[in-house]
């Protein structure tokens, strides 16, 4: 039994919690960065009188924290607007920088390590040098990884803040070209929400299915949280227009992305109890539905894992598979195996 997906599905299961099992799930929800979100689902309810004395003290200072990080979140987004807004370009916010300032279910409670921004690839060097002037400056990376950046992912090497350690990552899309998976970002760009601080977000399918690639596109072990994420777009959105989930289903066909559609229904069904529509399901079965299979069940044991009182024994094995998933996904085969090489090298390199 996992405590806090129970209690993430209905807060009010944790009144019926002894101390030994607030405990547990105490642990699960700082594993998983959800304690914030945790208290602020009890206090909806009306709950937080009913927590155990201990554990409330530890959700509260969860819930100072969580904002603490969205004031800084918010100030960051700020120096990007008016380091960036001047170039006459559009600015995207993703993630959950995008889901703070419009306001969104997402944002509840909600831990950022960085902020993330979507330009126009033909305005990334002007973006480079604005950002540059305005005192970010690039991690420092070697010659190799800086390539691989600026040549094979869907973005520029990390920014640094060193007055206000904060990290800002650059986009140009929302998934590596070189993978195979070519997303055009003029076309995210031209369909996108404007905000009124002359900042923009995605449109809402293009925030869910976004949201869908980082999390199954990726490595999604330990990454329950990013579900939360994908549950509270899919939820919000669903219940603004019925025309939601077709629509959504239309714009991952368009972007060709069915297939991480296909995992977020799958698991948002069977970890949240989520309903997707029978024709959504129709619509997005998968090709080789064995492979899906088998991946839904590594997916399913990595996501939710990590907890060393409770991993079993296989959960090794099925990250370690999700971990060489995500560079099959993102790479063609020779150049992941030059790219392993190389890495490989450098770090023996540095031992040296």
């Amino acid at each position: 039994m996992n405590l806090l997906i129970d209690a993430l599905v209905d807060v009010r299961t944790t009144t019926r919690l002894d101390i030994v099992e607030w405990n547990r799930l105490l642990l699960q929800a700082r594993y998983h960065g959800l304690l914030a979100r945790l208290w602020l689902d009890l206090s909806d309810q009306g709950l937080c009188e009913a927590v155990p004395a201990a554990a409330r003290r530890q959700l509260n200072a969860a819930r100072i924290e969580a904002e603490a990080n969205q004031t800084t979140i918010r100030f960051e987004i700020d120096r990007v607007r008016t380091a960036l807004c001047g170039l006459g370009i559009p600015v995207v916010l993703l993630k959950g920088g995008a889901y703070l300032a419009a306001g969104l279910p997402a944002a509840r409670g909600r831990l950022s390590v960085d902020l993330d921004i979507l330009v126009p690839r033909t305005s990334l060097s002007r973006v480079e040098g604005a950002l540059l002037a305005k005192g970010w400056r690039i991690q420092e990376v070697n010659d190799y990884d800086d390539k691989y950046y600026r040549q094979w992912t869907h973005e520029l090497p990390p920014f640094w803040q060193p007055e206000r350690e904060t990290l800002l990552d650059v986009h140009h899309t929302i998934f590596p070209p070189v993978s195979g998976i070519k997303i055009d970002g003029n076309e995210l760009l031209s369909s996108r929400r404007p905000l009124d601080n002359g900042l923009a977000i995605l449109q809402p399918c293009d925030l869910v299915l976004h949201s869908a690639l980082h999390l199954f596109g990726e490595d999604p072990s330990n990454r329950l949280r990013d579900l939360v994420d994908l549950r509270d777009l899919i939820q919000h959105y669903s219940g603004q227009s019925p025309e939601f989930w077709p629509d959504l289903v239309r714009r991952a066909q368009q972007l060709r992305v069915t297939w991480a559609l296909g995992y977020a229904a799958h698991h948002l069904g069977a970890i949240f109890g989520v309903p997707i529509p029978p024709a959504v399901r129709l619509a997005i079965v998968p090709r080789d539905r064995l492979r899906q299979a088998v991946t839904n069940r590594l997916i399913a044991s990595g996501i939710v894992g990590g907890l060393h009182d409770e991993a079993g024994p296989w959960v090794a094995v099925g990250q370690f598979l999700l971990y060489m998933r995500s560079h099959w996904i993102k790479m063609p085969p020779l150049l992941l195996v030059r790219h392993l090489w190389v890495k490989s090298r450098l770090r023996n390199g540095e031992r040296a």
